[in-house]
Protein backbone atom coordinates (compact mmCIF):
# COMPACT_ATOMS: atom_id res chain seq x y z
CA UNK A 1 0.00 0.00 0.00
CA UNK A 2 1.26 3.67 -0.73
CA UNK A 3 2.61 5.51 1.95
CA UNK A 4 0.12 8.09 3.55
CA UNK A 5 1.53 11.30 1.69
CA UNK A 6 1.34 9.37 -1.22
CA UNK A 7 -2.02 8.21 -1.64
CA UNK A 8 -5.11 10.62 -2.96
CA UNK A 9 -6.60 13.27 -0.26
CA UNK A 10 -9.90 14.05 0.16
CA UNK A 11 -11.78 16.19 2.23
CA UNK A 12 -14.18 15.33 4.67
CA UNK A 13 -15.77 18.19 6.81
CA UNK A 14 -17.25 18.01 9.90
CA UNK A 15 -18.74 20.97 11.64
CA UNK A 16 -18.00 19.33 15.30
CA UNK A 17 -15.46 16.85 14.94
CA UNK A 18 -16.77 15.10 17.56
CA UNK A 19 -19.48 15.25 19.14
CA UNK A 20 -18.85 11.83 22.18
CA UNK A 21 -21.58 10.04 20.17
CA UNK A 22 -20.55 10.35 16.76
CA UNK A 23 -18.39 7.26 16.57
CA UNK A 24 -19.85 5.95 13.48
CA UNK A 25 -19.16 9.04 11.55
CA UNK A 26 -15.18 8.59 13.26
CA UNK A 27 -15.42 5.11 12.36
CA UNK A 28 -15.89 6.02 8.73
CA UNK A 29 -13.51 8.66 8.48
CA UNK A 30 -10.46 6.84 10.38
CA UNK A 31 -11.66 3.18 8.86
CA UNK A 32 -10.29 5.02 4.87
CA UNK A 33 -7.24 3.30 3.84
CA UNK A 34 -7.06 3.97 -0.23
CA UNK A 35 -6.89 7.75 0.79
CA UNK A 36 -5.85 10.33 2.92
CA UNK A 37 -8.73 11.80 5.17
CA UNK A 38 -8.10 15.31 5.96
CA UNK A 39 -10.73 16.44 8.22
CA UNK A 40 -12.11 20.26 8.77
CA UNK A 41 -13.95 21.40 11.31
CA UNK A 42 -15.18 24.55 13.20
CA UNK A 43 -15.27 23.04 16.37
CA UNK A 44 -12.74 20.48 18.01
CA UNK A 45 -14.34 18.45 20.63
CA UNK A 46 -12.89 14.99 22.69
CA UNK A 47 -10.00 15.04 21.29
CA UNK A 48 -8.56 12.17 23.50
CA UNK A 49 -11.08 9.97 22.37
CA UNK A 50 -11.24 10.88 18.52
CA UNK A 51 -8.02 11.57 17.39
CA UNK A 52 -6.91 12.38 13.86
CA UNK A 53 -3.37 13.59 12.76
CA UNK A 54 -5.09 15.23 9.64
CA UNK A 55 -7.52 17.37 11.39
CA UNK A 56 -7.68 21.47 10.84
CA UNK A 57 -9.85 23.32 12.71
CA UNK A 58 -11.13 27.12 10.85
CA UNK A 59 -10.06 30.26 12.60
CA UNK A 60 -13.49 32.11 13.57
CA UNK A 61 -13.98 35.37 12.16
CA UNK A 62 -14.17 38.28 14.78
CA UNK A 63 -17.39 38.73 13.87
CA UNK A 64 -18.81 34.88 14.08
CA UNK A 65 -21.05 36.34 17.18
CA UNK A 66 -22.94 39.08 15.33
CA UNK A 67 -23.66 37.16 12.34
CA UNK A 68 -25.17 34.11 14.49
CA UNK A 69 -27.07 36.69 15.86
CA UNK A 70 -28.16 37.93 13.10
CA UNK A 71 -29.42 35.03 11.31
CA UNK A 72 -30.85 33.76 14.72
CA UNK A 73 -32.97 36.90 15.11
CA UNK A 74 -34.81 35.88 11.53
CA UNK A 75 -35.25 32.72 12.53
CA UNK A 76 -32.66 31.51 9.81
CA UNK A 77 -30.56 28.68 9.62
CA UNK A 78 -26.56 30.53 10.49
CA UNK A 79 -24.26 29.44 7.40
CA UNK A 80 -20.85 29.67 7.10
CA UNK A 81 -19.51 33.24 7.34
CA UNK A 82 -17.21 34.19 3.92
CA UNK A 83 -13.93 33.79 6.39
CA UNK A 84 -14.55 30.80 6.94
CA UNK A 85 -15.99 29.88 3.01
CA UNK A 86 -12.83 31.59 2.23
CA UNK A 87 -10.72 29.29 5.16
CA UNK A 88 -12.16 26.04 2.79
CA UNK A 89 -11.70 26.76 -0.37
CA UNK A 90 -7.85 27.91 0.35
CA UNK A 91 -7.42 24.72 2.26
CA UNK A 92 -8.94 22.40 -0.02
CA UNK A 93 -6.82 23.71 -2.66
CA UNK A 94 -3.43 23.90 -0.70
CA UNK A 95 -4.13 20.08 -0.02
CA UNK A 96 -4.77 19.32 -3.24
CA UNK A 97 -8.18 16.99 -2.16
CA UNK A 98 -10.21 15.81 -4.75
CA UNK A 99 -13.31 15.78 -3.48
CA UNK A 100 -14.93 17.29 -0.38
CA UNK A 101 -17.26 14.71 1.89
CA UNK A 102 -19.79 16.90 4.14
CA UNK A 103 -21.18 15.74 7.02
CA UNK A 104 -24.27 15.79 7.78
CA UNK A 105 -27.30 17.24 5.37
CA UNK A 106 -27.84 20.09 7.78
CA UNK A 107 -24.44 21.27 7.87
CA UNK A 108 -24.50 21.07 4.38
CA UNK A 109 -26.71 23.55 4.14
CA UNK A 110 -24.85 25.67 6.40
CA UNK A 111 -21.99 25.06 4.00
CA UNK A 112 -23.97 26.36 1.16
CA UNK A 113 -21.61 29.35 0.43
CA UNK A 114 -19.22 26.90 0.25
CA UNK A 115 -20.54 24.23 -1.57
CA UNK A 116 -21.99 26.27 -4.38
CA UNK A 117 -18.20 27.84 -4.55
CA UNK A 118 -16.35 24.49 -4.75
CA UNK A 119 -15.58 23.20 -8.30
CA UNK A 120 -14.49 19.67 -7.08
CA UNK A 121 -16.74 17.04 -6.84
CA UNK A 122 -19.18 17.00 -3.61
CA UNK A 123 -20.36 14.21 -1.65
CA UNK A 124 -22.99 14.90 1.21
CA UNK A 125 -23.76 12.62 3.70
CA UNK A 126 -27.51 11.74 5.00
CA UNK A 127 -28.21 10.36 7.86
CA UNK A 128 -31.82 10.71 9.09
CA UNK A 129 -32.88 13.91 11.48
CA UNK A 130 -30.71 16.35 8.39
CA UNK A 131 -34.18 15.29 6.20
CA UNK A 132 -36.99 16.63 9.22
CA UNK A 133 -39.62 18.23 7.40
CA UNK A 134 -38.85 21.36 8.94
CA UNK A 135 -35.66 21.78 6.22
CA UNK A 136 -36.99 24.20 3.67
CA UNK A 137 -37.50 23.01 0.37
CA UNK A 138 -35.56 25.80 -1.60
CA UNK A 139 -32.62 25.02 0.60
CA UNK A 140 -32.35 21.37 -0.26
CA UNK A 141 -33.10 22.61 -4.05
CA UNK A 142 -29.87 24.40 -3.61
CA UNK A 143 -28.34 21.66 -2.25
CA UNK A 144 -29.33 19.21 -4.87
CA UNK A 145 -27.73 21.74 -7.50
CA UNK A 146 -24.62 22.00 -6.43
CA UNK A 147 -23.88 18.44 -5.11
CA UNK A 148 -22.31 15.58 -7.08
CA UNK A 149 -23.61 12.70 -5.15
CA UNK A 150 -25.94 12.09 -1.59
CA UNK A 151 -25.36 9.27 0.45
CA UNK A 152 -28.24 8.10 2.68
CA UNK A 153 -28.03 5.45 5.13
CA UNK A 154 -30.72 3.71 4.50
CA UNK A 155 -33.36 3.34 1.30
CA UNK A 156 -36.27 4.99 2.86
CA UNK A 157 -34.22 8.17 3.60
CA UNK A 158 -33.39 7.71 -0.16
CA UNK A 159 -37.01 7.90 -0.76
CA UNK A 160 -37.51 11.00 0.86
CA UNK A 161 -34.45 12.94 -0.44
CA UNK A 162 -36.02 11.96 -4.11
CA UNK A 163 -39.15 12.87 -3.11
CA UNK A 164 -37.46 16.03 -2.47
CA UNK A 165 -36.60 16.41 -5.71
CA UNK A 166 -33.10 15.05 -5.75
CA UNK A 167 -32.54 13.26 -9.29
CA UNK A 168 -31.78 9.29 -8.18
CA UNK A 169 -28.66 9.51 -10.56
CA UNK A 170 -27.08 11.39 -7.79
CA UNK A 171 -27.90 9.20 -4.79
CA UNK A 172 -26.26 6.17 -3.39
CA UNK A 173 -27.09 3.74 -0.45
CA UNK A 174 -24.64 3.33 1.84
CA UNK A 175 -24.95 1.75 5.55
CA UNK A 176 -23.12 2.62 8.22
CA UNK A 177 -20.74 -0.19 9.72
CA UNK A 178 -20.51 -1.29 12.77
CA UNK A 179 -17.68 -3.23 14.80
CA UNK A 180 -18.45 -7.14 14.68
CA UNK A 181 -17.06 -9.62 17.10
CA UNK A 182 -14.43 -11.90 15.11
CA UNK A 183 -16.46 -15.13 16.17
CA UNK A 184 -20.14 -15.48 16.80
CA UNK A 185 -20.96 -15.08 20.58
CA UNK A 186 -22.24 -18.10 22.02
CA UNK A 187 -25.49 -16.05 23.62
CA UNK A 188 -28.15 -17.79 26.75
CA UNK A 189 -31.39 -17.10 26.42
CA UNK A 190 -33.28 -16.00 29.87
CA UNK A 191 -34.61 -18.00 32.35
CA UNK A 192 -37.90 -18.32 33.26
CA UNK A 193 -37.63 -17.52 36.72
CA UNK A 194 -34.79 -14.30 35.63
CA UNK A 195 -35.88 -10.87 35.47
CA UNK A 196 -35.72 -9.70 32.11
CA UNK A 197 -33.23 -7.61 30.95
CA UNK A 198 -33.95 -4.58 28.66
CA UNK A 199 -31.71 -2.22 27.20
CA UNK A 200 -32.13 0.81 25.18
CA UNK A 201 -29.06 2.79 24.20
CA UNK A 202 -29.70 6.64 22.19
CA UNK A 203 -29.37 9.92 22.86
CA UNK A 204 -32.64 11.17 24.86
CA UNK A 205 -34.41 13.02 22.44
CA UNK A 206 -38.42 12.27 21.67
CA UNK A 207 -38.01 10.69 18.44
CA UNK A 208 -36.35 7.57 20.40
CA UNK A 209 -39.69 6.61 22.31
CA UNK A 210 -37.83 6.21 25.40
CA UNK A 211 -40.70 6.95 27.26
CA UNK A 212 -42.84 3.64 25.88
CA UNK A 213 -39.94 1.89 26.59
CA UNK A 214 -40.46 3.53 30.60
CA UNK A 215 -44.49 2.23 29.76
CA UNK A 216 -43.77 -1.52 28.78
CA UNK A 217 -41.78 -1.62 31.90
CA UNK A 218 -44.86 -0.70 33.97
CA UNK A 219 -46.41 -3.24 31.73
CA UNK A 220 -44.35 -6.04 32.53
CA UNK A 221 -44.31 -5.70 36.50
CA UNK A 222 -47.85 -5.45 36.63
CA UNK A 223 -48.44 -8.08 34.76
CA UNK A 224 -46.09 -10.37 37.29
CA UNK A 225 -42.90 -10.63 34.97
CA UNK A 226 -40.01 -9.32 36.72
CA UNK A 227 -37.91 -7.35 34.89
CA UNK A 228 -35.46 -4.10 34.62
CA UNK A 229 -34.37 -1.49 31.95
CA UNK A 230 -31.07 0.39 31.78
CA UNK A 231 -31.32 3.38 30.10
CA UNK A 232 -28.09 4.19 28.40
CA UNK A 233 -27.37 7.53 27.19
CA UNK A 234 -28.27 11.53 27.68
CA UNK A 235 -30.01 14.30 26.14
CA UNK A 236 -32.39 16.76 26.54
CA UNK A 237 -35.15 14.73 27.65
CA UNK A 238 -33.10 13.26 30.80
CA UNK A 239 -34.83 15.23 33.41
CA UNK A 240 -38.76 14.35 31.56
CA UNK A 241 -37.74 10.91 31.43
CA UNK A 242 -36.38 10.58 34.84
CA UNK A 243 -40.15 12.39 35.98
CA UNK A 244 -41.83 9.73 33.94
CA UNK A 245 -40.09 6.94 35.80
CA UNK A 246 -40.41 8.28 38.97
CA UNK A 247 -44.49 9.16 38.41
CA UNK A 248 -44.50 4.80 37.03
CA UNK A 249 -43.09 4.11 40.42
CA UNK A 250 -39.80 2.36 38.52
CA UNK A 251 -37.19 3.22 40.64
CA UNK A 252 -36.26 0.09 41.42
CA UNK A 253 -36.77 -1.23 37.65
CA UNK A 254 -34.76 1.24 36.15
CA UNK A 255 -31.35 2.56 35.54
CA UNK A 256 -30.38 5.75 34.28
CA UNK A 257 -26.07 5.21 33.40
CA UNK A 258 -25.84 8.70 31.36
CA UNK A 259 -23.43 8.78 28.44
CA UNK A 260 -21.28 6.23 29.14
CA UNK A 261 -18.44 4.82 26.38
CA UNK A 262 -18.00 2.09 23.51
CA UNK A 263 -16.84 -0.53 25.88
CA UNK A 264 -18.97 0.01 28.56
CA UNK A 265 -21.99 0.01 25.77
CA UNK A 266 -21.32 -3.35 24.43
CA UNK A 267 -20.85 -4.86 27.90
CA UNK A 268 -24.88 -3.47 28.74
CA UNK A 269 -25.68 -5.18 25.22
CA UNK A 270 -24.23 -8.45 25.89
CA UNK A 271 -25.22 -8.80 29.38
CA UNK A 272 -29.03 -7.32 27.60
CA UNK A 273 -31.78 -10.17 27.32
CA UNK A 274 -33.43 -7.82 24.58
CA UNK A 275 -32.52 -4.30 22.69
CA UNK A 276 -35.67 -2.04 23.00
CA UNK A 277 -35.81 0.53 19.92
CA UNK A 278 -39.12 1.89 19.63
CA UNK A 279 -38.70 5.10 17.45
CA UNK A 280 -41.09 7.04 15.76
CA UNK A 281 -41.92 10.42 14.04
CA UNK A 282 -42.18 13.81 16.17
CA UNK A 283 -44.20 16.69 15.19
CA UNK A 284 -40.91 18.13 14.00
CA UNK A 285 -40.84 15.70 11.52
CA UNK A 286 -37.55 14.28 13.01
CA UNK A 287 -37.02 10.11 11.75
CA UNK A 288 -33.84 8.13 11.66
CA UNK A 289 -31.80 6.19 9.07
CA UNK A 290 -30.86 2.90 10.49
CA UNK A 291 -30.00 3.51 14.59
CA UNK A 292 -26.20 2.49 15.20
CA UNK A 293 -26.95 1.08 18.74
CA UNK A 294 -29.52 -1.08 16.92
CA UNK A 295 -27.25 -2.72 14.75
CA UNK A 296 -24.19 -2.82 17.34
CA UNK A 297 -26.59 -5.09 19.57
CA UNK A 298 -27.35 -7.30 16.84
CA UNK A 299 -23.92 -8.03 16.32
CA UNK A 300 -23.12 -9.00 19.70
CA UNK A 301 -26.42 -11.49 19.55
CA UNK A 302 -29.09 -9.58 21.38
CA UNK A 303 -32.64 -10.10 19.99
CA UNK A 304 -34.28 -6.78 19.03
CA UNK A 305 -38.06 -5.31 19.88
CA UNK A 306 -38.35 -2.10 17.48
CA UNK A 307 -40.93 0.03 15.54
CA UNK A 308 -41.52 -0.21 11.43
CA UNK A 309 -39.78 3.23 11.45
CA UNK A 310 -37.95 4.86 8.62
CA UNK A 311 -34.54 2.53 7.44
CA UNK A 312 -35.26 0.22 10.42
CA UNK A 313 -37.03 -2.35 8.76
CA UNK A 314 -33.79 -2.52 6.69
CA UNK A 315 -32.10 -4.28 9.57
CA UNK A 316 -34.23 -6.29 10.99
CA UNK A 317 -36.30 -8.77 9.61
CA UNK A 318 -40.10 -9.29 11.51
CA UNK A 319 -39.73 -12.48 12.85
CA UNK A 320 -36.32 -13.63 11.91
CA UNK A 321 -33.80 -11.59 13.95
CA UNK A 322 -36.12 -9.50 15.79
CA UNK A 323 -39.35 -8.39 16.15
CA UNK A 324 -41.13 -5.09 15.05
CA UNK A 325 -43.86 -4.02 16.89
CA UNK A 326 -46.01 -0.89 16.65
CA UNK A 327 -45.44 2.74 18.68
CA UNK A 328 -47.38 1.12 21.76
CA UNK A 329 -46.18 0.04 25.03
CA UNK A 330 -48.64 -2.72 24.86
CA UNK A 331 -47.01 -3.86 21.33
CA UNK A 332 -43.43 -3.50 23.01
CA UNK A 333 -44.36 -5.84 25.83
CA UNK A 334 -46.10 -8.28 23.43
CA UNK A 335 -42.60 -8.77 21.45
CA UNK A 336 -40.50 -9.44 24.60
CA UNK A 337 -43.08 -11.79 25.83
CA UNK A 338 -42.75 -12.95 22.34
CA UNK A 339 -38.85 -13.45 22.33
CA UNK A 340 -38.12 -14.25 25.81
CA UNK A 341 -40.63 -16.71 26.87
CA UNK A 342 -39.49 -19.04 24.08
CA UNK A 343 -35.81 -20.14 24.29
CA UNK A 344 -35.23 -21.83 21.16
CA UNK A 345 -36.63 -18.02 19.73
CA UNK A 346 -34.31 -16.06 21.20
CA UNK A 347 -31.45 -18.50 20.69
CA UNK A 348 -32.20 -19.01 16.45
CA UNK A 349 -32.62 -14.74 16.70
CA UNK A 350 -29.47 -14.21 18.49
CA UNK A 351 -27.97 -15.65 16.10
CA UNK A 352 -29.46 -14.60 13.08
CA UNK A 353 -29.26 -11.34 14.08
CA UNK A 354 -24.98 -11.77 14.44
CA UNK A 355 -24.91 -13.36 10.85
CA UNK A 356 -27.26 -10.18 9.16
CA UNK A 357 -24.69 -7.28 10.79
CA UNK A 358 -21.46 -9.52 9.79
CA UNK A 359 -22.72 -9.93 6.07
CA UNK A 360 -24.00 -6.72 5.49
CA UNK A 361 -23.75 -3.72 8.18
CA UNK A 362 -19.51 -4.63 9.27
CA UNK A 363 -17.48 -2.07 9.28
CA UNK A 364 -15.40 -3.49 6.53
CA UNK A 365 -18.19 -4.35 3.96
CA UNK A 366 -19.29 -0.30 4.04
CA UNK A 367 -15.53 1.15 4.13
CA UNK A 368 -15.15 -0.76 0.73
CA UNK A 369 -18.61 0.67 -0.70
CA UNK A 370 -17.53 4.26 0.88
CA UNK A 371 -13.80 3.42 -0.81
CA UNK A 372 -15.37 2.75 -3.94
CA UNK A 373 -17.84 5.16 -4.33
CA UNK A 374 -14.17 7.57 -3.80
CA UNK A 375 -12.38 5.60 -6.51
CA UNK A 376 -15.08 5.95 -8.70
CA UNK A 377 -15.69 9.92 -8.13
CA UNK A 378 -12.25 10.64 -8.04
CA UNK A 379 -11.14 8.77 -11.38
Amino acid sequence: MAGINDRPSILSYSATFLREEAWHIYRQITGIRKFRNIVVCRRRENTATFPHEDAIRLDPPLYRGLWRMAYRAFGRRVPLTPTETGQLLRIREQKQARLVHVYLGTEALRALPYLERESCTKIVSFHGADLADSVRQSDVARLVACTDVFLCRCRALAEILQQRGCPASKIRLHYTGVPVPDAPIERTPPRPDEPIRLLQASRFIEKKGLDLSLRALRILLDNGRPATLVLAGNGPERERLRALAAELKLQDHVFFTGFIDQSAVNTEMRLAHVFLHPSRVPASGDREGIPNSLLEAMAVGTPVVATSHSGIPEAVTDGWDGFLVKETPESIVEGVLSVTEAPLIWSVMSNQAQEKIRNRFSLSANRDTLEAIYTELTS
